[in-house]
C-alpha cells in the first residue's frame, strides 16, 4: 500500500533524505513527506500546514477519534478552549473508549496541544501509550498494604514503575477492551487506580508504549 504523503512547510531547519543523501532544509522551505512523519514534525513545532492547527491537521474530521475528559469540566474547558473545537470531546467519570482512537485525560495533568497528534500517531503502531507517573516512584511505594499484596500476587515483583492514568492514548481493539474490563474489576478491589491498572495490564498484556513524564508535567500537587 502506498504511503500517504503531503506537503509541509518548515518552521525550523530540518534534514531530509533525497536520493540516499541527507539534505538540509531551512525554515520556510516546503517538504513532501509521509503523513505520519509530517504529523510528528507538526507536533514538535518543526513544520506546519498553513491554515491548520496541529490537531485539525492530524484528525482531519475523523469521527472515530476523540477525547474523554475525567474530572473537572470547568478546568478542562479552560484548556480545551484553545484547541479550536477540532477534537470531539465527551465528559465522564470512568475510563472507557468511546472512539476507536481515544485520548483519556484528567485535567489534573498538564495537556499540551502539540503532543496530541503525536500521541494519536503512536496508535498506528501501539495499542496504548501512557506516560510514566514519575522517575522515582515504584509500585512498592503505592497504595495500601492490601493493595500492594494483591498486586504482588499478580505481577510478583513490585519494583516496577507506575503509569500515569491521567493521560492515556488508546486504540480500541480486543486487547484493550479486555484490559479496560479487567481494570474496572481490579478497581473494585483496592484504593489505588495505578496499582489496579498494573494488575490489569499484567493480566492482559496489550502492546503498550511508556511515554516520558514530560507528557504530563511534574507531579507537585497530586493526590498521593
Amino acid at each position: 500500500m502506498l504511503q500517504k504523503t503531503k506537503w509541509f512547510r518548515l518552521k525550523s531547519p530540518y534534514s531530509i533524505e533525497k536520493q540516499g543523501k541527507q539534505v538540509r532544509r531551512v525554515a520556510g522551505d516546503w517538504i513532501k513527506t509521509g503523513w505520519q512523519e509530517g504529523q510528528m514534525l507538526v507536533a514538535k513545532g518543526i513544520a506546519e500546514i498553513p491554515g491548520q492547527n496541529a490537531i485539525e491537521a492530524f484528525v482531519g474530521g475523523d469521527e472515530d477519534t476523540g477525547m474523554l475528559v475525567l474530572g473537572s469540566q470547568a478546568a478542562a474547558g479552560l484548556v480545551l478552549a484553545n484547541f479550536g473545537g477540532k477534537l470531539s470531546v465527551e465528559y465522564g467519570d470512568a475510563w472507557s473508549m468511546p472512539w476507536k482512537r481515544t485520548i483519556i485525560w484528567n485535567p489534573l495533568a498538564q495537556l499540551r496541544q502539540g503532543l496530541i497528534p503525536a500521541g494519536l500517531g503512536l496508535l498506528d503502531a501501539w495499542q496504548i501509550a501512557m506516560p510514566l507517573w514519575d522517575n522515582y516512584s515504584l509500585a512498592t511505594q503505592e497504595g495500601t498494604p492490601e493493595d500492594r499484596e494483591q498486586t504482588a500476587e499478580i505481577i510478583r515483583d513490585l519494583r516496577v514503575p507506575l503509569y500515569d492514568t491521567r493521560l492515556i492514548f488508546v486504540k480500541r481493539c480486543d486487547e484493550t477492551e479486555q484490559l479496560f474490563m479487567t481494570w474496572r474489576a481490579e478497581l473494585r478491589k483496592g484504593e489505588s487506580d495505578r496499582l489496579a491498572f498494573l494488575r490489569a495490564f499484567y493480566q492482559t498484556k496489550p502492546f503498550m508504549l511508556a511515554l516520558p513524564i514530560t507528557w504530563t508535567g511534574q507531579h507537585v500537587d497530586d493526590d498521593r
